[in-house]
């Protein structure tokens, strides 16, 4: 069979998507992919091989912007074009991870009746999910709460698909400037954009932080980088940086985190047992950062701390918390089975054509 799989925009959709393409590749299916042209979709779907149709839309800005006025001929225009890539490649369904990019192709497969799965990652579900669940064949969630808010839809709870399954090592060494690995590590992370709002956090409590013991890997990004590196670059306990390719690495060896709540890296810190303090991104669509955050304080995986509480003393106090009820943190992680949601989203996928409709 082929499938058409659509997501795109930010890492937290593509990597999802590519999960479960795996899966499905792995079962012997053919995928094609759907996203926007020049985009970081096109750029990583075409690394890994994957067949890519390219559309052009984009998204709604919350703001007043003269860049409305395209939307509609670019939504229109882009609908055509997926129910011609549905013809072309007699797709069997369609299954879309999120991103604006999902519009298009979710309303072409609704005109087509090709059968839709959404997978949406948020505890408060996208705009696209809320308007179209019930014309979906199943949305996949991965916070119960999210099915509160899509009554009438057929949803399942699988959690957010990784790509490849972590193995959690009890003592990984990293090999990195000012880190030794015989103190508690903690990992701090903005994304890799860096957020300036935990960087002035961090900036403000570093010197109490590495006094209480705690080494400590900060992912500025770009800016903060810049701004951080002749002050605290040569730090000892402190390894300043503004991206890398080891972050799973780190998040294996780190023993406490600070983080944003994208879905992505919500999935990727519990699979590794990192008790966490999330600060949700309030400008994210729908506030849907701070319910993922309320989900997993509600799990007891993490500490919910809101940007607009957050400054140098209220994270100091926050990593001193969550280092003194790790334990706690730990013995919850414990109860949680392993990541097998790629696996379990193409299996249930795959079911309604191999035995018929659940």
């Amino acid at each position: 069979m082929n499938f058409i799989i659509a997501g795109g925009g930010s890492g937290g959709h593509i990597s999802p998507a590519l999960a479960i393409a795996d899966q499905l590749m792995l079962k012997g299916h053919t995928i094609s992919y759907i996203g926007n042209t020049n985009s970081m979709e096109e750029k990583l779907v075409k690394a890994e091989g994957l067949e890519f149709l390219p559309i052009n839309v984009q998204k709604l800005y919350r703001k007043i912007t003269l860049a409305h006025l395209r939307f509609p001929g670019m939504l229109i225009r882009s609908i055509r074009t997926c129910m011609k890539y549905l013809e072309q490649t007699r797709a069997t369904a369609v299954i879309c991870t999120g991103g604006y990019i999902s519009g298009p192709i979710a309303i072409a497969a609704i005109l087509k009746k090709v059968d839709l799965y959404f997978w949406d990652g948020n505890s408060y579900p996208g705009l696209t999910t809320r308007y179209l669940a019930k014309r979906m064949k199943v949305v996949f969630t991965a916070f119960d709460a999210a099915s509160q808010y899509l009554k009438g839809a057929n949803c399942r709870n699988l959690w957010i698909p990784l790509r490849k399954k972590p193995v959690i090592k009890e003592a990984i060494k990293l090999d990195l400037p000012g880190i030794s690995g015989e103190n508690p590590l903690l990992l701090i992370t903005g994304g890799s954009q860096g957020s300036m709002a935990i960087n002035e956090a961090v900036a403000g409590s570093l010197e109490r932080l590495l006094a209480a013991g705690f080494e400590i890997l900060w992912q500025a990004g770009k800016i903060g980088f810049s701004k951080y590196k002749a002050q605290y670059g040569s730090t000892p306990g402190l390894y300043l940086f503004e991206f890398t390719t080891q972050m799973s690495e780190m998040m294996q060896a780190a023993n406490l985190a600070v983080s944003r709540a994208g879905a992505l890296s919500i999935a990727e810190l519990q699979e590794y047992h990192v008790p966490t303090i999330l600060v949700p991104l309030p400008t994210a669509a729908e506030n849907h950062q701070y319910f993922n955050a309320k989900e997993q304080q509600k799990r007891g995986l993490a500490m919910l701390l809101e940007q607009s509480k957050l400054n140098s003393s209220s994270l100091y106090k926050a990593i001193l918390a969550l280092w003194d009820h790790r334990e706690n943190f730990m013995k919850q992680f414990s109860t949680i089975a392993a990541n097998t949601s790629a696996e379990d989203i193409a299996d249930y996928i795959l079911s309604f054509y191999t035995e018929g409709d659940n």
